[in-house]
Parts: structure tokens; sequence; C-alpha cells
């Protein structure tokens, strides 16, 4: 009886011994391993675009399956020595061929392809695409001097991923170092670089897509204009006439708060909170100890989530030197800035992503234009929060400047 199993066990090891030794290449051939080529695809129309066009055409007589066609590859040289190919479905009968950043010429070459990885002949078709998202944002590229950095803008209605890229000499040898890059899909790209000395110095900015493509480089001269954190030591609340009422004032809630920290920064509880049950735009002023030319302004929410509640939305800021007493928004005060907290994914109220968490801790930032006078008074008006009423929460309040 031994013998008779132990014959059994090694008939099996042979077996899979014969198993293991089959060509991997042929377990994981396609079930349809027909080397036949499928027929070709015929071309109806094509859409020339921004950067792109899109291919329509037909399959073969009868069906794709039963024409043999897995998928639609369209193979191509955007740019000359940089092949790209793009993909579609059997399912579909368009195709866009991206990634162009000319509107020479462009021989695009269309294969039908068999479940088993076949081609077809080739089908050529010509695109000819209208100026690309990068071309056109370049046309309206320029740079000025900003506080502390170069302000870089250029419009992007098609709102196409781009990089604006700073460049400089940082070593004085005449070669270009890349400094910072910025990137952004919004129909007006207002991109700030920051940290920067006020010394005259010859800057690059260039502009780079999702396809590597890369604009000219826009050279300029610029002295980046001075700016400093205002001192929040010499703040002060100026306890006006129809000034906002705090709320949990029991709970440690105090105007300090706003800014008991150097620079932004979020904390826990207590934190600055207004009146739950105001129903009118509130009204916070505050005293600088002494007049400072404002650069920008940086809020800083509370986390309950960042784009909820009571944390702003929508705020205007006014400035004067000799405040009326009777604390009424007369010519005694200049509205020098209205913000927009805007969530960079758009997602309904309640979800947030990874950006809009990131844009929150960072502090929602506004700068203020360029040439207005020195103002000593703050004052802040809330228009709308993210349950639109007026009542205000935040962690902190910075602003930046000179004095």
């Amino acid at each position: 009886m031994k013998k008779i199993i132990n014959t059994r066990w090694l008939a099996a090891a042979a077996l899979l011994l014969v198993i293991a030794g089959c060509k991997r290449d042929v377990i994981n051939r396609p079930l349809d391993g027909s080397a036949e080529k499928p027929a070709t695809v015929t071309v109806s129309s094509v859409t020339n675009a921004n950067g792109q066009a899109t291919i329509t055409y037909s399959f073969p007589a009868g069906n794709q399956q039963s024409a043999g066609i897995q998928y639609v590859v369209a193979e191509y040289e955007p740019v000359a020595g940089r092949p790209r190919e793009v993909k579609a479905s059997r399912y579909g009968n368009t195709l866009v061929v991206d990634g162009f950043n000319d509107t020479l010429a462009h021989v695009i070459k269309l294969y039908a392809v068999s479940p088993a990885e076949v081609k077809s002949d080739p089908v050529s078709v010509t695109v000819n695409p209208a100026p690309s998202p990068l071309q056109l944002a370049y046309r309206s590229l320029k740079s000025v001097a900003t506080f502390g950095g170069i302000n870089a803008q250029c419009q992007n209605a098609l709102r196409a991923n781009l990089a604006i890229v700073l460049l400089a000499d940082t070593a004085n040898n005449g070669k270009w170092t890349i400094v910072n890059t910025a990137y952004a899909n919004d129909s007006l790209i207002n991109s700030n670089f920051r940290g920067m000395d006020t010394i005259r110095r010859k800057f690059g900015l260039y502009i780079r897509d999702q396809y590597q493509n890369y604009s000219d480089t826009l050279v300029a001269t610029i002295k980046p204009l001075f700016e400093r954190l205002l001192d929040k030591t010499k703040w002060a609340h100026l306890n006006l006439p129809g000034e906002c009422k705090l709320g949990y004032t029991d709970q440690g809630v105090d105007w300090r708060l706003l800014w008991d920290t150097p620079g932004p920064s979020h904390k826990g509880w207590p934190t600055f909170f207004t009146d739950e049950t105001a129903t009118t735009p509130q009204t916070v002023t505050i005293d600088f100890g002494m007049p400072a030319v404002w650069s920008r302004v940086n809020f800083c929410g509370r986390n309950t989530p960042y784009y909820a509640w009571r944390n702003p939305r929508d705020i205007e800021i006014w400035a004067s030197n000799n405040p009326n007493p009777d604390g009424s928004y007369d010519a005694s005060w200049t509205k020098v800035l209205t913000c927009h907290v805007i969530k960079p994914s758009g997602l309904p109220y309640g979800q947030e992503s990874g950006a809009d968490v990131a844009a929150a801790v960072a502090g929602w930032e506004f700068q203020f234009p360029i040439g207005q006078p020195a103002y000593r008074y703050f004052r802040l008006r809330t228009i709308r929060n993210w349950i639109e009423s007026t009542p205000l929460t935040l962690d902190q309040l910075t602003l930046w400047g000179s004095y």
C-alpha cells in the first residue's frame, strides 16, 4: 500500500513540474490569439482646437468586436522628436490628440488594434491645432514689483494647468537659476513670489504646461518693495460705537485673541468669536499704534472645518487716520480692500480637499493695492460667513507693510 501511495505522489509532482515549465506568455496571452491584422478605421472629421484636435472616425462594416478591434491608438509627435500616443476604447468613435504648442500641420497615424495587440495598417490624418493655452497665456504674461518680491500675472481663459517659473541670476555668473514655481489653473493667474531683498536685479519668467512645453522667457529688471510683519504688540482694540459684541466671554474669548501671535497661526479654544445672534455686518476696529503702509493681510480661520460655519467668506477692510468718534462709516474711513475667500476645490459645503486644507492652514491672504497711503486705524467689516450670516470667528489676523 505504501508503494502505491508514493507512486501517486510522484506522478502528481511530475505533473506540477510540467505545468510550471509551461511558457508564461502562453498563460498571459489574450484569449483571442489571432495574428490577423484588423481592418482600418475611416476618418470622418477633424475638429481643431487650442493645442489639440478631436478626430472622429468610423469602424469597418459590422460592429467593432466582429471587426476584431479592441481599441484605436493615435501615434504622433506634438513636438519634433517627442513621440506620443493616445488610445481610445472601441466603445466610442472619437479621439483627442493633445500636447501641441504650435499651429503647424501635424500628421497623426491612426491604428485599429486587435485583442492580440496586432495593429492595422495606419490611416494618416492631418490636424492644425489652434494656439495652445500656454501660448495664449504667455501673450498676456507680465511681471511687476510687489511687497517682498515679484508679482506675475497672465490670462488663462481656458483654465489650463500651467506652471509659472521664476528665474534669477542668483550666483551673479550670468546663468539663470530656478527660484520658485507657482502652479495654477485659474482664469486669471496672479502669483506672488516673496522672500526677496529689495535689490534691483534681472528676473526671468516662463510658462510650462502639463505636456512639458515651454514658453519663451520674459525678462525684466525689478526692485521688490520692502515689507515686514507689523508689530502686533502695538495693537489695541478701538471700542467705537457700533463695534461687534463678543461671544463666549465666560470661556475666555477676548479681543486680543485676534492678534496674540507674531504671525499667522492656528490654535485651540478659546479663539476670537463674535456674538452668534448678530444679524447685521460685524465691525472690528483696531488701533495699530502708528501709521503704516499695509502690503497684505492674512486671516487664519478656525478648524470647524475651515470652509464652514462662522469663518469669513466675504470681508471688507477699511482704513483711517482720524476716525469719527461716533463709529460711523463716513468720509473719515476709506474702503481699501474687499476679500473673498475661495475654496480651491469648489467642493460642496462640508467637504474639503487636501488643497482646501493646505490653503486654509497657510491662511487666506490678500494684497492691498500698491501706492496707498499709510494708515493707523484698521477696520474689518464682515459681509458673509459660510452659513450665509454675519458673525465671525478667527484664529489670527496678521498684516505686513512698512512703517
